[in-house]
């Protein structure tokens, strides 16, 4: 079978692909569920599923969803509410299908969201201000900006946490973290972040457009430097993950989509055929599938339960609400609910993925505030990566907002720099001109 159809004009054989994709990524992560049960149900992995009838219904819904996913890679947003179906969606829908005790309510909640945003995300146009705000620049006022924010980062950074580079073994990146949690101040926080998600990753980008070898090994190293003194293995992967993600888009084109659920059905399909082969569960399945994937969808009904009984926390540790409302607990949330859900370590911080930790905000008013907020936001991506170059656009997208997988709404845009991700977009040019003077001779 080809691969090279065009979904813009079948783009009803491109959802039936998606389709059966996505039912595989379900049943085979349904099946890791089964045999993670066996080693890790002190960790919550728990198999005890619920009647075929509540599991067919749930299949039936699942359809649904997942032909209402936009395959196509004509708008950025469809990008995004693929990572949040791919991410979120599927893995929830499988801890709901597998232990009956999950809470129904976050299910369904959640699975209306998603019914729900296809429906109004394209219905009406959301004019917003600064998505039409005229400012042009050329591509070297661009990277000139990028390399003074990222020297500005930098020298926060050296300053706070040195300039040697402390290169941490898989075994020592927490003791790494709490070293740099003790040194860190908000401005440094906020600088690492921004420099790791958003301005180093813009410099790989354009050092692999450009073919400028120079910037690429700035935006490798400064990756290197990052995980050296947070001891984040993300800020070590997020410079190959751009590579990797600029390779996928120029190798798929208009099936990117597509091609990367078919890469996550062959990875979890791969990785489960191994630990069934060898009888044991390999560590690339428990980081990857367990850690990766099917934890924080555990984590989000975690909160559901949580906050039925606790109060909410309104918002109250991020700005600006931290104004306006004393928060009940003295740690942060994710702290929280991991001693509530995870005591037998004190090193498991329950960070949660945007629906979760919404709900532990507002609860049930969670799911109408999160259906508003996305269908602007991918209102307001569409506007502003317009006739802009997806090949830059799509990886500077995934890896901002990647974040809204494991964090809250606020802390992504803010903290996490997926607002200064979607400005880099904005101002990112949009063609290219190059004149070239040739000498007229007319008639004598």
């Amino acid at each position: 079978m080809k691969f090279d159809y065009s979904i813009h004009k079948h783009r009803g054989k491109g959802q039936v692909v998606f389709l059966v994709l996505a039912l595989i990524v379900k049943v085979v992560l349904s099946v890791f569920i089964f045999e993670l049960s066996k080693t890790f149900g002190y960790y919550g992995v728990v198999f005890d599923p619920r009647p075929i009838w509540q599991i067919l219904l749930s299949y039936l819904a699942f359809v649904l969803i997942a032909l209402s996913v936009d395959v196509r890679m004509n708008k950025a947003s469809n990008v995004l509410h693929f990572m949040l179906f791919a991410f979120c969606f599927i893995p929830i829908s499988v801890q709901y299908d597998m232990f009956y005790q999950r809470d129904s309510a976050m299910y369904w909640m959640l699975a209306l969201v998603f019914i729900l945003i296809p429906i109004l995300k394209d219905r009406e146009e959301v004019r917003l201000v600064l998505s039409h705000f005229r400012f042009r620049i050329t591509i070297q006022q661009y990277l000139f900006l990028a390399l003074i924010l990222a020297a500005l980062f930098l020298v926060v950074l050296i300053k706070n946490h040195g300039i040697e580079l402390n290169i941490s073994g898989i075994t020592e990146v927490y003791d790494q973290r709490e070293v740099y949690k003790a040194e860190t101040n908000r401005l440094s926080q906020y600088s690492f972040n921004w420099l790791g998600n958003v301005v180093n990753v813009l410099l790989i980008l354009i050092g692999v457009a450009r073919k400028n070898r120079i910037l690429l090994f700035i935006g490798l190293a400064m990756s290197l430097y990052l995980f050296s003194i947070g001891g984040h293995k993300s800020m070590l992967f997020v410079g190959p993950l751009g590579l990797i993600i600029i390779a996928l888009y120029r190798f798929f084109r208009k099936n990117y989509i597509l091609g990367f659920m078919g890469g996550l059905a062959f990875l979890f399909s791969s990785l489960l055929i191994l630990d069934l082969f060898l009888g044991r569960t390999t560590l690339a399945s428990s980081l990857i599938v367990r850690r990766g994937v099917l934890l924080p969808a555990q984590i989000y009904y975690h909160y559901g339960e949580f906050f039925s009984t606790q109060p909410f926390n309104y918002f109250s540790h991020s700005f600006p609400f931290s104004f306006i409302f004393n928060s009940p607990y003295s740690d942060p949330i994710p702290s929280v609910v991991g001693r509530q859900y995870f005591s037998f370590s004190d090193t498991v911080y329950a960070n949660c993925n945007v629906f979760g930790d919404t709900f532990g905000q507002v609860g049930f008013w969670s799911f109408p505030l999160l259906l508003i907020v996305l269908v602007i936001l991918y209102r307001f991506i569409d506007n502003i990566s317009a006739n802009r170059d997806f090949s830059f656009v799509i990886p500077l997208l995934f890896i901002s907002s990647l974040t809204l997988i494991n964090s809250g709404l606020i802390v992504s845009l803010i903290t996490h720099g997926l607002l200064m991700g979607l400005l880099a977009i904005r101002f990112y040019p949009k063609t290219f001109y190059s004149i070239k003077e040739t000498s007229v001779s007319g008639p004598a």
